[in-house]
């Protein structure tokens, strides 16, 4: 049983990592072309791994950002912690969470007395719109014609919660729009622009003398002294407005950090492009390698010709139909004058052109089994040949012989030329991939 459930999980495995590798064109690749994939896919695979990492952090530092907290600071800045909605309210509750006030002169504000103990939206609400019972019967409507008959006196504060209440349910109902930051901003500035400050003292609605009572003697309003600093300190840290603030600042934050985890999702998006594109690198790496190859024939060639004219030691077979040609400079009709037929028509190494690395090529071709030779070759100062192993895309890579420098330096400059020609279209062309 163990045996068949350990082949289900490869199959299964198997399954997964040709459903990944297939998109891509790598199923089925060999194991080099995979071994260089991972290579191209490693910058790509750090890359995702950062933003993956900033995710997390992102999310770990908005955690506290959620729409239910939010909500429950705009709640406790209209009615205070124990309360949701004014249906919650209780007139010992609503003392409670306004520092306990044992009337409405404490609780509003007056001339005398310490600030206004005023701490919530509903409190506010409550001073400036609901007058006293006694005023007009009770019928002294200062901010809407609908809100119910005054039924509260100053002296007890029994009935301030269902005064807050007829209040409330006479307020329009909220929009269906999510409510924003800037709109609680606003809101708390227009309240603001109502203020009135004169004679050491601002306040909240409409103010004559001594309170604010309710009546119309002394009016609707709450009342701070600013003659001092701490009586300035009150005025300017009210407590609904703060906590109106903070939650207009996580909304801030909150839209901020969506923002940010948008953004990096995006990145995600591209990355998994790049990733499921790295085939056409691949095929021109490999393209490159091909060329690299036939150079390292050509050479090869070049080397075998000088070879086969070596084998001629006398003037008498080394013909033109051997494509040989009798290089002495004497008379002699034997030694190891025998080189190959266009040997002689190619030009000094410096004296021109692309000349210059086929003289090259002859001499590490005549050096090619004589150390000594080989290293001894110089024009001036100038190396012409090494001896060492073959490199990448060189015949017999392995084997230590008698190599052209000049040759290998061309070489090597034109591959890189042409390869960083690729590159860099190739990055332009994912530059342009990355707007679509």
């Amino acid at each position: 049983v163990a045996t068949l459930d350990r082949r289900g999980i490869c199959n299964r495995n198997r399954q997964r990592t040709g459903k990944i590798l297939r998109p891509a064109g790598a199923d089925g690749a060999t194991q080099a072309d995979r071994h260089r994939l991972l290579a191209l896919l490693q910058p790509i695979a750090e890359a995702a791994a950062g933003a993956f990492s900033e995710i997390e952090n992102v999310k770990q530092a908005s955690k506290a950002l959620t729409a239910a907290a939010i909500r429950k600071k705009i709640q406790t800045a209209t009615y205070g912690e124990q309360a949701t909605a004014a249906a919650d309210l209780t007139a010992a509750v609503f003392k409670e969470e306004n520092d306990n006030p044992t009337n409405r002169k404490e609780l509003c504000g007056d001339t005398t007395s310490a600030p206004a103990k005023a701490k919530t939206v509903t409190a506010f609400l409550y001073c400036v719109c609901a007058g006293e019972q006694s005023e007009s019967g009770g019928g002294f409507k200062a901010c809407s014609n609908a809100q119910p008959a005054n039924a509260d006196t100053r002296s007890a504060l029994t009935n301030v919660h269902t005064a807050i209440q007829g209040l409330v349910n006479v307020c329009p109902q909220p929009a269906a729009e999510e409510i924003t930051a800037d709109d609680i901003t606003k809101m708390i500035a227009t309240v603001n622009s109502k203020t009135t400050s004169k004679a050491q003292q601002a306040f909240y609605g409409k103010f004559e003398t001594g309170d604010c009572g309710g009546k119309s003697g002394s009016r609707l309003c709450v009342y701070y002294k600013t003659a001092t600093k701490d009586e300035a300190k009150a005025y300017h840290n009210i407590k609904w407005q703060k906590q109106l603030e903070a939650a207009a600042n996580d909304l801030r934050d909150q839209q901020a950090a969506a923002q940010r985890l948008q953004g990096l999702l995006l990145q995600l998006k591209s990355l998994k492009k790049q990733a499921y594109n790295l085939k056409p690198q691949l095929e021109i790496y490999k393209q490159l390698q091909v060329a690299a190859g036939k150079s390292g024939t050509t050479q090869e060639a070049q080397a075998k010709k000088g070879d086969d004219c070596k084998q001629h030691t006398t003037n008498a077979t080394c013909t033109a139909e051997n494509n040989c040609k009798w290089d002495s400079t004497t008379e002699k009709n034997e030694g190891d004058f025998c080189k190959p037929k266009d040997e002689g028509q190619k030009t000094q190494a410096g004296t021109g052109g692309g000349a210059a690395g086929s003289t090259a090529t002859t001499r590490s071709t005549r050096h090619r089994t004589d150390k000594k030779a080989c290293e001894a070759d110089k024009t001036g100062d100038k190396q012409n040949c090494a001896w060492r192993k073959g490199k990448d895309g060189e015949p017999e890579p392995e084997k230590e012989k008698c190599q052209n420098v000049s040759f290998l330096v061309n070489n090597k400059f034109a591959l890189m030329t042409a390869l960083l020609s690729i590159l860099l279209a190739f990055s332009i062309f994912m530059d342009f991939c990355s707007y679509l």
